[in-house]
């Protein structure tokens, strides 16, 4: 998915307390459409979930888009288990 905006990838061992990169990266692009690759998550952090799902909500009160990309199917399934659907929060599994 290529989208006019920015772009951030989360780390493998996702922290929400100790990885700031992802707070700084929305915080300073919160003016554009982003994407959020998630390529190297390999399981669902409910505080980053929660975190997500905001920061989803007040992008589309701006018109914009704020997408979770390159899932793996495993985060998909969990995903799909949760009810986390578009509408809620944009996401999309690795081809």
């Amino acid at each position: 998915m290529q989208l006019a905006g920015k772009s951030h990838t989360i780390a493998d061992k996702f922290s929400f307390d100790e990885d700031t990169a992802l707070k700084v990266f929305l915080r300073e692009n919160s003016d554009y459409s982003v994407e959020i690759c998630a390529q190297n998550l390999r399981k669902v952090d409910s505080l980053l979930l929660q975190y997500l799902i905001a920061a989803s909500r007040k992008w589309r009160g701006k018109g914009l888009n704020l997408f979770l990309t390159n899932l793996s199917p495993e985060v998909g399934n969990t995903l799909n288990l949760l009810g986390i659907r578009d509408e809620i929060l944009s996401w999309k599994v690795a081809a």
